[in-house]
């Protein structure tokens, strides 16, 4: 289910005073479109760590790590948040079973949030 108006705009009010608290607002872009077009979009950018919470039906989750995981340095980092709902467990599970260029880093995980190292 979509949130309100009102819901989206509570949590950018949010986000923007936790960016401004920890005064990260110059090194986080926020964007309001599809994850594939913000892709689109940052193609030429390399990332030390890229979130992926979005759609978390499986077809989603991997076409978002598809799109940003090669935008993501050598020892960056990509997290997934959602990961105890089914679709999208399985969907990370495809995504990493060997692949060679990852390794999930446990000691950070954080309640459904899933955190992988780009490793080569």
């Amino acid at each position: 289910m979509c949130k309100s108006k009102a819901g989206r705009e509570a949590d950018d009010k949010r986000s923007l005073d936790l960016m401004h608290q920890h005064d990260v607002r110059d090194v986080i872009k926020k964007c309001r479109c599809s994850t594939n077009r913000a892709s689109k979009n940052l193609s030429k950018v390399s990332f030390n760590f890229v979130f992926i919470d979005a759609d978390h039906c499986y077809d989603a989750v991997v076409a978002d790590f598809s799109d940003w995981s090669p935008m993501v340095r050598v020892g960056g980092w990509v997290c997934f948040h959602d990961t105890n709902q089914d679709f999208s467990h399985k969907a990370i599970e495809t995504v990493m079973t060997d692949n060679d260029e990852w390794v999930e880093r446990t000691e950070y995980h954080i309640d459904r949030i899933r955190t992988f190292e780009r490793v080569s």
